[in-house]
């Protein structure tokens, strides 16, 4: 009975010193560790020159990348109390053409006063559908349905404007 009782005594002695340890580690001596921010959005940049060259983005229409970084646990603390605008994920439109391309993605951190890195992101590369915007010119028809009621007459029916533009 006394051997259990000492083995017992034992383990909660380790116990308790682990967890000082434990705690000395994490508060002073600061470790690097590594943390992955998920689903972080991508900005599109340079949108105006694909619109000047009268394309459009078909695909994807969702932009989302998962970011790793690394720093000192109280850095990243830090870090991710402030959520993910502090990370910059973009993908550059610039000098693209129709059809489909791979863009690649870059990220950047909005504060650089911390000691946090960026070690990679997924997907590095998204891959856009682009498509030319067409215009056509079309005629206004009016189609009536129905009948109409007693005592109402129809009269000439004319549409104004009698041309429309679409675009798409």
């Amino acid at each position: 009975m006394s051997r259990t009782r000492n083995n017992l005594t034992a383990k909660i002695f380790a116990l308790i010193i682990a967890i000082f340890l434990w705690s000395y580690v994490m508060s002073e001596v600061n470790p690097e560790i590594p943390k992955e921010i998920r689903n972080v959005d991508v900005t599109l940049k340079n949108t105006d020159l694909l619109k000047r060259q009268g394309l459009v983005v078909m695909e994807p229409k969702d932009f989302k990348v998962n970011v790793r970084i690394a720093g000192k646990k109280s850095d990243i603390d830090r870090f991710l109390s402030k959520g993910s605008g502090n990370l910059l994920a973009q993908a550059d439109l610039a000098g693209y053409g129709e059809g489909q391309h791979r863009v690649p993605v870059t990220i950047s951190l909005l504060d650089n006063s911390s000691n946090i890195r960026v070690i990679s992101w997924e997907p590095r590369e998204i891959l856009f559908t682009f498509d030319k915007i067409i215009t056509k010119e079309k005629t206004v028809s009016i189609k009536t349905e129905g009948e109409v009621g007693e005592n109402y007459v129809v009269d000439s029916i004319t549409a104004k404007p009698q041309t429309i533009l679409i675009k798409g």
